[in-house]
């Protein structure tokens, strides 16, 4: 089985959704949160990312079709730990910031806490953060994950959906 997905970027991205890594689900069907208890595809079509809700599948002709869709709206998709390893690695801190370098969104999200505490190696808050990588502006968003419904809200989701349709 792969141990994780390859990055979807769209030509000049609007936004870059950045999780820890693939779970189980997802690398078996190759499509990024693959879980019916995962929220990300809902919440993406709720706060008005998309005008249609995905549906995952392990049919690579459907998976293609839902990417070019997301690359069509200027949304990009990754993780930070590529590796398979449980940890993320100064190399995937540095991956990933040179991916935003290189494709320069307006935002890069991440989604949920524990992603951005690993890219940051410090506690943050939800929301905007201060920093950025150049231009591209920074917010951690509530995880999408089944695990983290205890702390749902999609305040900062709406947030960056309503900024980067400025």
């Amino acid at each position: 089985m792969i141990k994780f997905l390859p990055n979807i970027i769209p030509v000049d991205p609007k936004v870059i959704f950045c999780g820890i890594s693939a779970g189980r689900e997802s690398l078996m069907m190759q499509h990024y949160y693959s879980s019916p208890r995962n929220k990300f595809w809902r919440v993406l079509h709720e706060v008005a990312f998309t005008e249609r809700q995905i549906k995952t599948s392990p049919d690579p002709i459907i998976r293609e079709a839902n990417y070019e869709y997301l690359k069509s709206k200027k949304i990009g998709l990754t993780d930070l730990i590529k590796s398979g390893e449980e940890v993320a690695s100064p190399e995937d801190v540095d991956n990933l910031t040179n991916l935003v370098k290189e494709f320069k969104p307006k935002v890069l999200a991440f989604n949920g806490k524990k992603v951005a505490e690993l890219y940051f190696g410090k506690k943050v808050e939800l929301g905007e953060q201060s920093e950025k990588i150049g231009k591209t502006k920074i917010f951690v968003l509530a995880s999408s994950s089944n695990s983290a419904s205890g702390f749902w809200n999609k305040r900062h989701w709406r947030e960056v959906s309503n900024l980067i349709k400025k």
